[in-house]
């Protein structure tokens, strides 16, 4: 897709599977900036040009907007027309902006990007936020604010719930080691209601526990296109695969084994879902990052 000598990361695939957008260093100016292109290759267009790093794309329903992470102004989240143009400040301090699949809402999370860190303590209560704002502009609503710690918010198909990685427990400031330790049963992965409501444990934690990984903290990277299951980078000892965790729509659960479907002996990480994408089997229905390059 891409081969050029600096950095090139964090893609985004459209959702008709025709467009990657990405960013990358290859403006020569020192930062990065969002460029996209067709999958099948063609021309790039480049999207921004600040001299400040923009980052983490995602593309509205509608292919014709991206949402992204710039670092301008102390960090937020932009919107950007796909035709590139002036960019649109949606949210101060915001990181991972996912358009809803209904292109109503743009959810995001505040906070510390630390899970490449293999970080073993939490912030702070009240650190990591997560929100959802209008995507045509508007005050911004927090989700979960009962939580001492929320991020990496990802949507669920039905535009109506959020699938984030959450501490319950305020006491709770160091990851548990296991199963049995205090806190196992606050940190998971969790899904809730954007309007009010109850919070789901997944059981992603102990699915996690199950495959043996050294920590539980793992960030979802998408829902699959049959909405059957969500994305995962996890690392083992010194490599990092993508993995699928099967989740009910139902009640909110794990419905089965974790599927690895990835096996370098590198860094595959930042996955992104293209629904018109499609190659020799469903489980290679995405793009994946490895190592620096994409």
């Amino acid at each position: 897709m891409t081969s050029d000598l600096g950095l090139t990361m964090t893609p985004a695939l459209s959702p008709d599977g025709k467009l990657i957008a990405y960013a990358s260093d290859r403006g020569g100016q020192g930062n990065l900036d969002l460029w996209v292109q067709q999958v099948r290759g063609g021309a790039t267009i480049r999207l921004t040009h600040e001299a400040f790093d923009n980052y983490s794309p995602s593309f509205s329903p509608d292919g014709q907007t991206i949402a992204f992470r710039s670092e301008r102004e102390g960090g937020g989240n932009y919107t950007v027309s796909t035709l590139g143009g002036g960019s649109r400040k949606m949210a101060p301090l915001g990181r991972g902006p996912r358009f809803s699949p209904d292109g109503k809402w743009i959810a995001y999370w505040t906070g510390t990007d630390a899970i490449g860190m293999n970080r073993l303590s939490f912030p702070q209560p009240g650190a990591e936020k997560i929100y959802i704002v209008p995507s045509g502009g508007g005050a911004p609503k927090e989700i979960r604010s009962d939580f001492a710690s929320a991020q990496y918010a990802i949507w669920t198909p039905d535009s109506k719930h959020l699938l984030f990685l959450g501490n319950r427990d305020p006491k709770i400031l160091l990851e548990p080691a296991n199963n049995l330790s205090p806190g196992s049963e606050s940190v998971d992965w969790w899904v809730t209601p954007i309007d009010g409501g109850t919070a789901i444990a997944t059981g992603a934690n102990a699915a996690f526990r199950g495959l043996g990984l050294p920590s539980v903290s793992q960030s979802p990277d998408a829902w699959t296109d049959d909405g059957k299951g969500v994305l995962v980078s996890a690392a083992f000892a010194y490599t990092q695969n993508i993995w699928r965790l099967p989740i009910s729509t139902g009640n909110w659960k794990i419905s089965g084994t974790p599927q690895r479907l990835t096996f370098g002996t590198a860094m595959d990480i930042q996955s992104s879902v293209g629904g018109a994408v499609r190659l020799r089997s469903q489980a290679w229905e995405k793009v994946w990052m490895s190592g620096a390059c994409l």
